[in-house]
């Protein structure tokens, strides 16, 4: 079952449409998948083996190094950047205001490609690279692959190139990752591929969750306070104070369970 970008939903060709008083209307019509087409010569089962096999993570000793230094650099000082938030610069400042009260020491920047600091740091743990202009022996061109985040989190300064959420993916497995990807074989793949991201990097995770804890819960309250009153003075409007709140939570919460809220 999937939802509809107008808040119904598809089951098995039936669309399922929420009307008032949790009354339903279904309407039958015929589904055409050009997936079906594809598995038809490609086996599912093969294919999401063979897709999560063509995968690229760093290796587990690169990643215990460098997530070792940015604990050190969040607590003791050093340059982070972030994903943009919102359609303008304020939703970024909203942020980068959060993150001087929660990590006083850190300077926090904005990404300027938006994923231009995780392909740099992958690029280098790995020796791949999509943009290589002359011959060089310490790196080999990739490419049809994309970094993309395994956890998300992209405005979590901790996270946004932390080597254990970033990977080269293939492209073609686009269709079946994607935030904006909908139908069957999305759900069953995304539910194998976060599996499989949750088991190999548990440890990462738990040390992550155990820093929101202990760090980063005793002072979210007040920090996020502050943060508000100072948006406020910025002209924020509540809607996008209450739009920020809301990202901030999800953002920095814990990956394998719910701790802010």
């Amino acid at each position: 079952m999937c939802l509809l970008s107008d808040g119904g939903w598809v089951i098995e060709g039936k669309e399922l449409n929420i009307i008032k008083n949790d009354i339903f209307r279904v309407k039958y019509y015929k589904m055409k998948d050009a997936y079906d087409i594809l598995f038809k010569s490609y086996k599912k089962e093969t294919f999401f083996k063979d897709g999560l096999e063509a995968i690229i993570y760093v290796e587990d000793s690169k990643i215990n190094n460098f997530w070792n230094e940015t604990k050190e650099k969040i607590r003791d000082g050093g340059e982070f950047f972030i994903r943009g938030f919102g359609r303008d610069e304020n939703g970024t400042k909203a942020f980068i205001i959060l993150y001087k009260e929660l990590f006083p020491k850190a300077t926090i920047l904005k990404d300027p490609s938006n994923n231009f600091k995780p392909t740099q740091i992958i690029s280098k743990l790995k020796g791949l690279d999509k943009n290589i202009k002359a011959d060089t022996d310490s790196l080999v061109k990739i490419q049809n692959y994309q970094v993309s985040h395994l956890f998300g989190k992209t405005k979590n300064p901790l996270l946004f190139t932390a080597p254990w959420n970033i990977a080269f993916i293939p492209k073609y497995l686009d269709p079946f990752t994607g935030h904006e990807t909908r139908g069957q074989y999305s759900i069953e793949f995304k539910k194998i591929f976060n599996e499989s991201n949750m088991k190999r990097f548990k440890k990462y995770i738990a040390d992550y969750d155990n820093i929101v804890l202990k760090d980063i819960k005793p002072n979210f309250s007040k920090a996020l306070d502050k943060t508000k009153k100072e948006l406020i003075s910025f002209n924020f409007d509540q809607k996008k104070i209450n739009e920020f709140e809301k990202a901030a939570l999800e953002q920095l919460d814990g990956i394998s369970k719910s701790i802010l809220k």
